[in-house]
């Protein structure tokens, strides 16, 4: 829009002012409450807080609540008590006005020049959605307020007076010019929630979230991005510009590389969802068009450039699509190359194992048969030394024993003295027999224990081989759900 370009006056503007406990509007307010309504119209400037910015209405509506679109005398005079409570209790009093431009109001079915009939319970159940705002955190300080819709031939206004019974005491410290003001967000929604509950666009946007949602984000789910080569190109080169942490990988954290995202999810939406997207600018361009008439000219007007927060949404939503896609596809070539460095390293170790398996068995079978060959030298010798050994003492106690036979004295004691002598010395062959042969049983089983630990070792390296087949099988019954 150019500055020659005509100024867009809003179809709905909404305002609040606010005035302390002490004034004279405040006082004025409470004392039109319960009067009729042609009394409070003819003093309307006696409470109203935009004198400056509207006139006596022509007609007023009866007052509404929360609750009550008609009020009874009784009610009316419960809701004059309150007002005066909360004046008593230094409450501020807030004067909202929502003003329509008839021609929107007229455009929108809301109402009848002819027979001048305002569809005054829609206006009413928007008012209660605005104003809800103020108290959808709790209501603490007991927020009420009264309303009533005033009615002139150009705008037709509703004005909206709100007090706290229970203000909070922190806020009494305050200047009233502080206590009164309301955070612009809350403003904001206040008069978005008024406007979007009139305009009724609720199957618009719906139609809206199809086209994004169903259509052109649900055909790139089902649609590689490995079939195009230019797609492929912009993925891959998308790529290097995403950081390193996959963790980061979301369409709100990756600055860098986010234009290369909504350039690939231009690229697909306007060549492989040509009518969908066409229809979706027709339908913002007509969104743009009306919020600009009730909302008018922004002061700001770069803000006419501004992208429809329908359309970030399209982009947010399909770039997180496509980097889902890069990423899924990061994991499976990553995959792929562990698995194959896995096969070599499975390989290499194979006959790595085979070889030293072979050289163990060679160098087992000469130890073996070294030792068995050492062995049976020793066994010889053990099992020949005692029958030498006894033949010489045999040979020693036959002259021994022919030397008695001559000799004097107790012969019988000395020849038993060397028969125990002769049984001791077989015993203690006997015993180093024994030993010498546990010795051999203590090296050969030295032997076998290093077979048992190759063995235990192939084992091992054949167990994590089934674990690896059966992640694969996994990986592979996994993948079968997903498709």
């Amino acid at each position: 829009m150019s500055k020659d370009d005509k100024k867009i006056i809003p179809a709905i503007v909404h305002k609040v002012r606010w005035v302390s406990c002490g004034s004279k509007k405040f006082k004025s307010y409470i004392d039109y409450i319960d009067r009729d309504e042609a009394t409070r119209n003819y003093n309307f400037d006696d409470f109203s807080l935009y004198n400056d910015y509207m006139g006596n209405p022509e007609k007023s509506g009866s007052l509404f609540t929360e609750k009550n679109d008609y009020m009874t005398k009784k009610e009316i005079k419960e809701l004059k008590k309150n007002f005066e409570l909360a004046q008593k209790n230094k409450s501020m009093m807030w004067q909202d006005v929502f003003s329509f431009n008839n021609d929107w109001l007229i455009e929108n079915g809301y109402f009848n020049p002819k027979t001048k009939v305002l569809d005054e319970a829609k206006i009413r159940n928007a008012i209660r959605k605005s104003m809800g705002e103020l108290t959808k955190d709790g209501n603490e300080n007991e927020l009420i307020w009264s309303a009533s819709i005033h009615y002139n031939t150009k705008h037709i206004h509703v004005h909206v007076a709100s007090v706290e019974l229970k203000p909070n005491k922190e806020n009494l410290k305050k200047d009233f010019r502080e206590r009164g003001k309301r955070k612009m967000k809350v403003i904001k929604t206040m008069k978005s929630k008024f406007i979007n509950d009139l305009r009724n666009r609720d199957e618009f946007y719906k139609e809206l979230d199809v086209l994004v949602r169903d259509n052109m984000v649900g055909s790139k789910k089902e649609y590689s991005f490995m079939k195009d080569r230019i797609l492929r190109e912009k993925m891959l080169n998308m790529l290097r510009h995403l950081p390193k942490d996959k963790r980061e990988w979301n369409y709100e954290r990756i600055k860098e590389a986010k234009p290369y995202v909504d350039s690939l999810s231009k690229y697909y939406v306007e060549n492989f969802c040509r009518d969908d997207f066409q229809r979706f600018k027709k339908m913002i361009i007509e969104d743009k068009k009306e919020q600009l008439k009730i909302y008018g000219t922004p002061k700001d007007l770069s803000k006419l450039s501004e992208p429809h927060y329908k359309e970030a949404d399209l982009y947010r939503r399909m770039g997180n699509t496509i980097i889902k896609e890069l990423k899924d596809f990061v994991k499976e070539e990553e995959y792929k190359n562990k698995r194959l460095q896995y096969l070599k390293e499975k390989k290499k170790y194979k006959n790595r194992s085979y070889r030293s398996k072979k050289e163990n068995e060679k160098k087992n079978k000469i130890n073996l048969a070294d030792n068995k060959k050492n062995y049976d030298i020793k066994m010889d010798r053990e099992i020949n030394k005692p029958f030498e050994e006894k033949k010489a003492n045999n040979n020693e106690f036959k002259k021994e024993d022919n030397n008695l036979k001559n000799s004097d004295g107790n012969k019988k004691n000395i020849l038993d003295d060397k028969k125990s002598s002769y049984n001791k010395l077989n015993k203690d062959s006997e015993s180093k027999y024994k030993n010498e042969n546990n010795s051999m049983k203590f090296n050969l089983a030295v032997a076998m224990n290093n077979v048992k630990r190759a063995i235990r070792n192939d084992l091992e390296h054949y167990i994590n081989m089934l674990e690896f087949e059966k992640m694969e099988r996994q990986k592979e019954y996994e993948s079968g759900l997903e498709i």
